[in-house]
C-alpha cells in the first residue's frame, strides 16, 4: 500500500464510485492528505479527461492518481494506460478501479501498465459476492506491505517482519479464504474467457 502522511495529495476525477470517494475521504479525514478531484466531463472525451487530471497531478506533488477505468455512472471507459504513464511520469502510484471493466470489456491488465488495478467479483465477471482481485504491476509486489499482518503471510510460521512476508501474492493472506467463493470467482471467469470472449 501506498504509505500516506498528513500533507500528501491524491489525484481523482469527478466520476468516482463510493469505493473510491469513500476510502479517500477517509485518507483525507485521518491522516490528513489532500484530495484532489479533476473535473472530466461525462468521461467520453479522453482527450479532456487526460488534460484535466495532467492539470491536477501538476498542480503538486501527487502520491497517487486513483481513477476509474470505466466511469459507474456514465459508462465512459477512461485511458486507463494513459493515466498510469502520467502518473508514472509525475512519479505517482496508479491505481486504477476495474469494477466496472472487468468482464464487461477486454481487460488485459499487464498492458495497461498501472501499479494497482482492483476489479469487483460479484458484478460483471458474474462471482460470488464478496470477491474481487488485486493486479500488482510485475515488480512491485514484493516492495508492497500489506495493511494489516496475518499468520499466512509469513514464509515461516512464526517469524515476524518484513523479510518474513512471502515475495509474492501470498503475503496478502491475512485470514483463511472461503475457498468456495474462490472457486466460484475462478469458475465464473472461465467461463466468460471461454465462452464471452
Amino acid at each position: 500500500t501506498v504509505d500516506w502522511r498528513a500533507g500528501d495529495r491524491v489525484v481523482t476525477t469527478t466520476l468516482e464510485h463510493p469505493g473510491v470517494t469513500g476510502p479517500l475521504a477517509l485518507l483525507r479525514d485521518r491522516l490528513g492528505v489532500e484530495v484532489v478531484e479533476a473535473e472530466v466531463g461525462d468521461g467520453g472525451d479522453d482527450d479532456r479527461t487526460l488534460a484535466a487530471l495532467a492539470a491536477a497531478v501538476a498542480g503538486g506533488p501527487t502520491r497517487a492518481l486513483v481513477a476509474s477505468h470505466v466511469a459507474w455512472s456514465t459508462g465512459a471507459v477512461l485511458p486507463a494506460a494513459a493515466m498510469a504513464a502520467l502518473a508514472r511520469r509525475h512519479g505517482a502510484t496508479s491505481i486504477i478501479d476495474g469494477a466496472q471493466s472487468a468482464g464487461a470489456i477486454p481487460l488485459a491488465a499487464d498492458e495497461l501498465g498501472a501499479d494497482f488495478y482492483a476489479v469487483s467479483g460479484q458484478k460483471w465477471l458474474l462471482g460470488p459476492e464478496g470477491t474481487g482481485a488485486l493486479a500488482i504491476r510485475r515488480g512491485l509486489v514484493a516492495e508492497v506491505l500489506p495493511p494489516v499482518g496475518g499468520f499466512f503471510a509469513a514464509a515461516t510460521p512464526y517469524a515476524v517482519g518484513r523479510d518474513a512476508l512471502w515475495p509474492d501474492a501470498r503475503r496478502f493472506e491475512t485470514a483463511g479464504l472461503h475457498k468456495p467463493s474462490i472457486v466460484g470467482l475462478a469458475r465464473s471467469a472461465g467461463w466468460l474467457s471461454m465462452f464471452v470472449g
